[in-house]
């Protein structure tokens, strides 16, 4: 069972850049991915050369990247992609096995190799380099059946306004959150499950953009 759930888009760099302490501080099996759409099909598209984008990534990101040794850059595709198509990927992924691996693989792939994460040929490559079928996975960008898993996903995220958004126990953390508070959330949801089996600000993206 997850013990975190993370609320992710693979345009928002600061979803990036929080998951190198998600994965200090849980396993892979402990982690479950929830795609969201910072910008869905019919919104405004973003440039990434307006000036509040170039400010965003001098005055926030960068800065976060730097303190926490993560290379990132930000890709020159304009507009900024949509997500839809990468994160119906997930879902395929997901089913074999390998979901965490294909999140953390897209955002390299973004985030690190520039590379323009809505087309199905960048998609495809990046599920074989994690050892996915090439063509079952461009099949599956493709099946209503993921499409549809994807929409029900997008369900559970109609209270999130902002990624990355954690919830761990009874926790909701918004924004990167250090490797201490995950811990202390973490401790906090193991303390009361022990008590009771039967219990169940930071920097971040909105629709409107990122910043602090």
């Amino acid at each position: 069972m997850a013990q975190i759930k993370i609320v992710s888009d693979f345009v928002c760099p600061f979803c990036f850049l929080g998951e190198k302490t998600v994965e200090e501080t849980f396993q892979p099996n402990e982690i479950e991915w929830i795609p969201f759409e910072l910008r869905p099909e019919g919104s405004v598209p973003l440039d990434p050369n307006s000036a509040y984008v170039q400010q965003s990534m001098k005055q926030s990101v960068l800065p976060i990247a730097e303190r926490l040794g993560i290379e990132i850059r930000l890709p020159d595709i304009s507009p900024i992609p949509r997500t839809r198509l990468a994160h119906i990927g997930f879902y395929y992924a997901k089913e074999h096995g390998k979901g965490n691996d294909y999140f953390i693989a897209v955002f390299k792939a973004y985030w690190q190799q520039g590379r323009d994460i809505s087309q199905s040929g960048v998609l495809a490559q990046v599920a074989e380099h994690i050892g996915l079928d090439t063509q079952a996975f461009l099949s599956a960008l493709q099946d209503e059946r993921y499409a549809k898993l994807h929409e029900e996903g997008l369900r559970q995220t109609d209270s999130v306004r902002a990624v990355p958004t954690f919830f761990v126990g009874d926790r909701v953390l918004q924004g990167i959150q250090s490797k201490e508070s995950l811990e202390l959330a973490r401790d906090e949801a193991a303390r009361k499950v022990a008590s009771d089996p039967d219990a169940s600000g930071a920097a971040s993206c909105s629709i409107d953009g990122c910043g602090c």
